[in-house]
C-alpha cells in the first residue's frame, strides 16, 4: 500500500508541463574561433586600403600644392595667366576636400 502511494505522489508531481521550444545547437568553440578569425582578417583588410586612401589623398594634395607653388612662380614673372594660377589653387582645394572626405 505504501509503494501504491508512493508510486502515485511521485507520477503527481512530475507531470509534464509545456513543451519548450527547441533550441538551435551551440556554436562549437573550433567554428566561432575560425569565424572570428576570419571576420579579423576581414577587419585588418579593411584597415589596410583606407591606409592606403588616405596615402593616396596626401600625395594627391602634396602634388597639387607643388604646382600651385610652380605656378605662382610663372604668375610673377608674367608668363602665366591669372586664371591658370586660380585653376591651381582649386585643385588644391579639392585634393584637401578630397582628403577629408576619404574613410579613415
Amino acid at each position: 500500500m505504501r509503494q501504491t502511494l508512493f508510486v502515485a505522489l511521485v507520477s503527481a508531481t512530475v507531470a509534464p508541463g509545456p513543451a519548450q521550444e527547441r533550441q538551435p545547437p551551440p556554436v562549437r568553440p573550433a567554428a566561432r574561433l575560425a569565424q572570428v578569425e576570419e571576420e579579423a582578417e576581414v577587419l585588418e583588410a579593411e584597415r589596410d586600403v583606407n591606409k592606403a586612401h588616405i596615402k593616396a589623398a596626401e600625395v594627391g594634395v602634396k602634388a597639387a600644392e607643388l604646382g600651385a607653388v610652380r605656378l605662382k612662380k610663372a604668375l610673377g614673372g608674367g608668363a602665366l595667366a591669372v586664371e591658370e594660377f586660380d585653376r591651381a589653387k582649386l585643385e588644391v582645394k579639392m585634393a584637401l576636400n578630397w582628403r577629408s572626405a576619404s574613410p579613415s
